[in-house]
């Protein structure tokens, strides 16, 4: 009796071996994916980036172009920090990280974030106030890891309101 539930562990064992096995492949396939797909978006979006400056270029453009300009290429420029985050937040998992802070502005991130989520904010009838004159907060961090976190806060503060309300 105790040799075949010997067998039957040992069995078990190896299957379980098998399993993880697969497993580990296709976490490693997966991320593979997803990193080759990371890398990919990265030469589209640093070329949406520069088109507003090949736009800029010899015209002379009404304040609502050049501030719609602006505006997609902060946000190309910040989808292309974003990629750039993902696959740092992968070395993270991986213990290959390298932290770099430098001196970060958290008031201009906030300002940024509410810039870019207004129109966000307003689709919703949910109106964003920065209340009192803050002088502006300095931390030795990375940007766009700031970024990253007060966009997702604030983004779901705007979700999460009901509408005609004020985050």
């Amino acid at each position: 009796v105790l040799t075949e539930q010997n067998r039957q562990l040992t069995e078990g064992r190896v299957e379980l071996e098998r399993l993880n096995s697969g497993l580990s492949s296709a976490i490693r396939s997966r991320e593979d994916s997803e990193r080759i797909s990371r890398h990919d978006l990265k030469t589209p979006l640093a070329s949406i980036a520069a088109t507003p400056a090949l736009l800029r270029k010899g015209r002379i453009l009404s304040s609502e172009d050049e501030r719609l300009l602006r505006m997609i290429e902060s946000a190309a420029n910040r989808a292309l920090g974003m990629v750039n985050l993902s696959l740092n937040l992968q070395k993270m998992e991986a213990g290959q990280y390298i932290f770099k802070p430098s001196r970060v502005d958290l008031t201009q991130i906030v300002l940024a974030v509410i810039d870019d989520l207004s129109m966000h904010a307003a689709s919703k009838s949910v109106s964003i106030r920065l209340t009192g004159d803050e002088p502006h907060l300095f931390v030795e961090a990375e940007s766009m890891l700031c970024y990253s976190i007060v966009s997702n806060i604030m983004k779901n503060a705007i979700e999460a309101a009901p509408d005609q309300s004020m985050v």
